[in-house]
This record gives structure tokens, C-alpha cells and sequence, in this order.
């Protein structure tokens, strides 16, 4: 089912590393819909394996991508991930009182 050398598939999931998050699909027992979450793996400020994000699309193809983008907009937004360099993890910046960072 894993068609991608970048996925590793391990007991009815797929995952990945990507830019300090582990990126995991949970493979649906039949065609159809999957579920998709993205994990802040290295921490900020020593909390690992933080649940950033998730969802569910239809077939493991758009809920790879889907996390990928997911993962992929999280580090670039600068408010979690690792530096563009990839050292090491950066500080959340405060939310101000209206929602914006």
C-alpha cells in the first residue's frame, strides 16, 4: 500500500519524519477513508509528541499529502518546527489578545 520510499509502514499505520514532525496515516481496512495526524516530535520546550493537527480525506494518497501540507505550512508559519536550518526547535511566539501571533 506504500508506494512512497519517504513513508515507513508499521502495524496498519504509515509515518514519516518531516521537519521535527512525525507525520502518521492510519490505514483504512478497505478503501476509503483515512485518517491523517501530525505530531510535534521534537517539542517545544520539552514537550514531545504534541498533537499539532489532523484529519480525515478520502484514500491514504490525499491524507499523505494532506499531512505533508499540514506539516509544511506549521514550519513555515514559524510558530512551531525546527529552524529553517533544522537545529533545533523555536519558541512558539505569544498569541496577542486578538488570535495573532
Amino acid at each position: 500500500m506504500n508506494d512512497d520510499p519517504r513513508w515507513n509502514e508499521q502495524e496498519g499505520t504509515l509515518w514519516m519524519e518531516k521537519d521535527g514532525f512525525r507525520l502518521v496515516v492510519h490505514l483504512p481496512r478497505a478503501q476509503g477513508y483515512a485518517h491523517f495526524v501530525v505530531i510535534d516530535h521534537h517539542g517545544l520546550i520539552r514537550h514531545q509528541d504534541r498533537l499539532i493537527g489532523s484529519g480525515t480525506v478520502e484514500g491514504v494518497g490525499a491524507a499523505r499529502d494532506a499531512a505533508e501540507r499540514m506539516a509544511e505550512r506549521l514550519g513555515r508559519s514559524g510558530i512551531i518546527g525546527l529552524t529553517r536550518d533544522g537545529s533545533a526547535p523555536m519558541r512558539s511566539r505569544p498569541i496577542g489578545p486578538h488570535g495573532v501571533a
